[in-house]
């Protein structure tokens, strides 16, 4: 069987196994109200007659005289059985869009809804505290939520220890949401906060404080010098 035209695209089981889906373009009938292309296909990886190839066919493509598509330009696969084990899948086919010009054949955009199986490659999480992850696959999800947790009164904490705080009766009871909401702050992810500590006020403290401890050792010093010479007398 001869065709005027072929293209392949990646379709995936649910097992993830990615297969190789040919189409193939056949001139059925031209007039001057349009031409009509029979699509015909193959499916690799199936467990039919032993091949491991599925084909079939012809889904028909009805074109106008203006090149546009007439009517319904789309068409399924089904009964494909798969011999990784994979669920019987159904192709769903859809030309809406294509064009029949006198021009060279090409394929200009193959959109498909499946995916293999991928890795877990990245994290982020959005102002809201919303976790995603990223795969290798190109996939993304949604993992969880981050809370935030304020008081009425912060200051009224208790301190336990190891960076850890318990709420008390003047601290008031826990408000917990998602971040943005209830008055709680935003997060923002991968950033370092940067140091809130006023370098210059702390080196005059550091200075007033050496010169204090001086003072003091100083007056030990005397002090003692003072016991020496009345045990001597």
């Amino acid at each position: 069987t001869t065709y005027n035209y072929s293209t392949t695209s990646t379709v995936y089981d649910s097992l993830g196994t990615s297969h190789l889906l040919s189409t193939y373009y056949v001139l059925s009938s031209g007039s001057t109200s349009g031409q009509q292309w029979n699509v015909y296909y193959s499916v690799n990886g199936t467990t039919s007659s032993g091949s491991g190839i599925t084909s079939g066919g012809p889904l028909s493509i009805q074109f106008t005289s203006t090149g546009a598509v007439s009517g319904a330009a789309s068409g399924t696969i089904t009964g494909l059985s798969w011999a990784d084990g994979a669920s019987g899948s159904t192709i769903a086919l859809n030309f809406a869009g294509s064009t029949n010009y006198n021009a060279p054949s090409a394929v200009n955009n193959i959109v498909n809804d499946g995916y293999g199986v991928g890795q877990l490659s990245n994290l982020s999480v959005d102002p809201s505290g919303i976790l995603f992850g990223r795969y290798s696959n190109g996939q993304s999800a949604t993992l969880g939520q981050i809370t935030l947790t304020n008081f009425k009164a912060p200051q009224g904490l208790q301190r336990v220890g190891n960076n850890y705080y318990a709420s008390t009766y003047q601290s008031g009871a826990p408000l917990t949401g998602s971040p943005q909401s209830a008055g709680l702050g935003s997060l923002q992810s991968s950033a370092v906060e940067q140091s809130n500590v006023d370098l210059s006020t702390q080196l005059v403290n550091l200075i007033v404080a050496q010169q204090a401890y001086q003072a003091n050792a100083q007056t030990i010093k005397t002090q003692n010098q003072v016991v020496q010479t009345l045990l001597t007398l």
